[in-house]
């Protein structure tokens, strides 16, 4: 990053509703665009207060690749199906792995000071649901939750 980078460039329209910075920004060398949003975790309405973060918060998207991003949807993939099975006989088979890993699509990231939080859809696999991945720097899953949107 140059010193002379302004650290919301990256998010188009941004707006402070509830002390929460939202807008979107572009991944994959600008070829999806997401909704994005960051949270310092205080009230607050003045833009600047979001600096740091948003340098944060750039560092982390420009550092999520597609080749990392189909790594990581692989392992949520296969934590989700896993225990989605876990309490029954039945063994997931490729397909079943193949087709959340095919439907899971981003929707949101939320930027945290020490991490941030994926949001996905999978409309067949899990109508009407969120799906949360809590993610460290390292890009480690941290936590992954399924709720009911």
């Amino acid at each position: 990053m140059s010193s002379d980078y302004d650290a919301f460039e990256f998010i188009e329209s941004p707006s402070i509703h509830n002390g929460i910075l939202e807008g979107y920004a572009m991944m994959f060398e600008d070829s999806y665009k997401v909704k994005v949003t960051l949270d310092i975790e205080k009230e607050t309405s003045n833009i600047e207060d979001f600096r740091s973060l948003a340098n944060v918060s750039y560092d982390r998207i420009s550092r999520l690749n597609l080749e990392r991003f189909k790594i990581l949807k692989k392992e949520i993939t296969n934590r989700i199906t896993t225990s989605s099975y876990s309490q029954s006989e039945y063994i997931p088979t490729e397909k079943d792995f193949h087709s959340l890993q095919n439907e899971l699509k981003i929707d949101q990231i939320n930027f945290y000071t020490e991490d941030f939080v994926l949001l996905f859809y999978a409309k067949n696999n899990f109508p009407d649901s969120t799906i949360y991945i809590q993610l460290n720097d390292a890009f480690e899953i941290e936590n992954i939750e399924v709720l009911k949107s």
